[in-house]
């Protein structure tokens, strides 16, 4: 009997052990990748006010900001659907799957609704706010990166609910705010304007997803 107790006991230091493990790897590996990202978002933020004329980076950083508030409800909950149904569906593949697709489905389906509602409004957002020549066609495509946007944010959900911590961490702290840093410089650095650099974001967030599709 004691020998039983002192395995049972043994079992159970070595699953808290384990799990303090993995506590404190998933903690340095986020803080980490916080820290990155802050440090990519400074970068990105310091080119394009530098390389942009003050009414061009107004025009970027308006139209950036419309479409993250937008990217609040293009997922309509199903990023956090997903951190639930992901984990608690291990032992049931299909409806896992199901899970996952109806998800996949919804945020196609609200993203591409918010992000025609932007491409169609542009022209009136810009007559009663910046009215600038330059943000109805920037509009148009953070309408497009609002989409690419949302299916990334969802993808970072799924991995997160599967337990692939690291994989999330890369996609939402180093590479997308790495792929802002390299598609805006690209974009400069080729004589582009605020355009330009949307456009090129748009390009390289289509190919994170691409990159990142499972």
């Amino acid at each position: 009997m004691a020998d039983d107790d002192g395995a049972a006991g043994d079992t159970v230091a070595e699953k808290t052990r384990t799990a303090l493990l993995e506590v404190a790897h998933g903690a340095v590996v986020t803080s980490g990748g916080t820290s990155l990202r802050q440090g990519l978002t400074v970068w990105v933020e310091a080119l394009l006010t530098r390389a942009l004329r003050p009414e061009l980076y107004g025009v970027y950083a308006f139209g950036w900001r419309l479409m993250r508030m937008a990217l609040r409800f293009a997922n309509v909950g199903s990023h956090v659907t997903l951190l639930r149904d992901v984990p608690a569906l291990d032992d049931d593949p299909e409806r896992q799957r199901r899970a996952v697709g109806l998800a996949y489905l919804t945020t196609a389906v609200a993203g591409t609704v918010l992000a025609v509602a932007l491409f169609v409004g542009a022209d009136v957002i810009n007559d009663v706010t910046v009215g600038h020549p330059a943000f109805p066609p920037s509009m148009r495509l953070f309408a497009a990166l609002l989409v690419a946007s949302a299916f990334l944010k969802l993808h970072a959900s799924w991995l997160k609910g599967a337990r692939a911590a690291n994989g999330e961490v890369l996609l939402t702290k180093v590479f997308r705010p790495a792929v802002r840093v390299v598609t805006a410089a690209a974009a400069l650095a080729l004589g582009y304007s605020v355009v330009g650099v949307v456009g090129s974001l748009v390009a390289g967030f289509a190919l994170l997803m691409v990159l990142f599709w499972d």
